[in-house]
């Protein structure tokens, strides 16, 4: 008997993920592109986790579920799924995330029928912990051009707190995935998501052309311990381009621009960056403040603490 593959393959690496997990499961599940396989990659959680997945996998044989003996870290696991795929496409998901049904369908047949893209993305609103929608988000397409290289100038200088780095959960053609992952592999172990995400990105931006569906398709969950039942808190954004990555400012531009050798864009990164940086300094007494602020934290950190994290200002 003949055993077809999967056209698309779906990594989902967690590790404690009970709350969330069952209904992010449940909305792949109910996608309308019905051909993939989810590979669930279990850090050696300590909570309800592997009953959920196990569950999922028992009932529906396109879900494989592996545990790891131990917990290896967030980074080594977010690579494990992709290591694991093979099949033509690939997109990661993150296990309290939502994704509504003609997701995969939408981004899957553009790939499909457009071989100059690389990946595809959708618009997104993110979400609390009760599913209510608690920001809107900027149009994506926004960053995208029938010019490449306009295209990577406008998502350099788009401000991190607007969300691009939530395209990482694009759909990708997945030899074009793996080659930029071998570029970035150093750089996601660096503490901050936010930033190893982007890095991610920009690698296969900068040999990938990304199109975007306009239409929201995608729900990013904002899990915050002050979210109640009774009570929804938005959030909104001013100025964005008074955010910026302060703390951890060099290593981001030397990680950017270390992901864009041997394209033709490797120039952009240290121009785009320090121009944003000058950006947010002419506008001296926020800056300072922000500076302030900065320094204050840093000198009440732990002093046994020798990590360094990203601070959006």
């Amino acid at each position: 008997m003949c055993i077809l593959m999967a056209t698309l393959s779906i990594g989902l690496p967690v590790y404690n993920g009970e709350r969330f997990l069952a209904k992010t499961i449940e909305s792949l599940r109910q996608q309308t592109f019905t051909d993939w396989e989810m590979i669930i990659s279990d850090n050696c959680s300590t909570d309800k986790t592997e009953a959920i997945a196990r569950h999922f996998a028992s009932i529906d044989t396109r879900i494989h579920y592996h545990r790891h003996k131990r917990n290896y870290g967030a980074a080594q696991n977010f690579l494990y799924v992709l290591n694991k795929a093979n099949t033509e496409f690939f997109m990661w998901a993150s296990h309290d995330d939502i994704w509504l049904p003609n997701f995969i369908k939408s981004c899957q047949s553009l790939l499909k029928n457009h071989h100059e893209f690389g990946f595809v993305f959708t618009n997104i609103e993110i979400i609390d912990s009760y599913d209510r929608v608690i920001r809107k988000m900027p149009d994506f397409s926004k960053l995208t051009s029938n010019n490449h290289r306009i295209s990577v100038l406008k998502h350099l200088l788009s401000p991190e707190v607007m969300g691009k780095a939530n395209i990482i959960y694009s759909i990708y053609r997945l030899i074009s995935c793996k080659n930029a992952m071998k570029l970035a592999i150093p750089i996601i172990y660096m503490p901050d998501n936010a930033i190893s995400d982007n890095v991610l990105v920009l690698s296969v931006l900068s040999r990938q052309k990304l199109a975007i569906v306009p239409k929201i398709l995608f729900q990013k969950r904002e899990e915050r311990k002050s979210d109640t039942i009774d009570k929804v808190q938005r959030v909104y954004i001013k100025n964005p381009t008074r955010y910026l990555i302060l703390r951890g400012f060099a290593k981001y531009l030397i990680n950017l621009t270390r992901v864009v050798q041997g394209t033709k864009f490797f120039w952009l990164p240290p121009l785009i960056m320090l121009f944003r940086m000058f950006q947010l300094i002419i506008q001296v007494p926020f800056f300072l403040k922000k500076l302030q602020e900065l320094l204050s934290k840093h000198e009440n950190r732990s002093l046994n603490s020798d990590k360094t994290y990203a601070t959006y200002l």
